[in-house]
């Protein structure tokens, strides 16, 4: 016998389901920025030190995290409709059906989600820049070789 899903059994379930598919999609805007990146460029910069430069060889942009930023649609899209479908039968003070569609291309929807999207990269490419910066700045320091740091960081 088919059970119907409580909201929070549908809630776990679209989790587990979308949580590959971002996994997926993040891992696919690192490795689009590791096989870009051009190895002789970042030593060239870490030689002169100039640790800035080498992290802005790797070309971590927004671009590079556009399957993340589709992969976040999906899910939002996803959520929005197992929200409706969840919802109980609604009528209007005559009795009548109330009709309620999820629509992802409302344009409060979409600027909301266009918002949170490039919050989400943003702060994904700060932190990415950071962590690389504080890495290559701590073996400089060290006075580790600049083309063993620079591999490093390609891995």
């Amino acid at each position: 016998m088919l059970k119907r899903l409580s909201p929070r059994e549908r809630l776990e379930q679209l989790v587990a389901d979308l949580a590959p598919l971002l996994r997926a999609a993040f891992m696919e805007a690192i490795d689009d920025i590791r096989s870009n990146i051009v190895l002789r460029r970042i030593v060239e910069r870490l030689e002169r030190g100039d640790v800035n430069g080498a992290i802005a060889a790797m070309h971590l942009d927004e671009a590079a995290f556009r399957p993340l930023d589709e992969a976040v649609r999906q899910a939002f899209n996803g959520g929005g409709v197992a929200t409706i479908e969840q919802m109980p039968t609604l009528r209007d003070p005559n009795g009548h059906q109330i009709v309620i569609r999820w629509d992802a291309r409302n344009l409060a929807a979409e600027a909301w989600l266009r918002e949170r999207s490039a919050t989400l990269v943003s702060n994904i490419i700060a932190d990415q820049q950071a962590a690389i910066r504080a890495a290559l700045s701590e073996g400089l320091a060290r006075g580790d070789n600049p083309t063993r740091s620079a591999l490093d960081m390609a891995r």
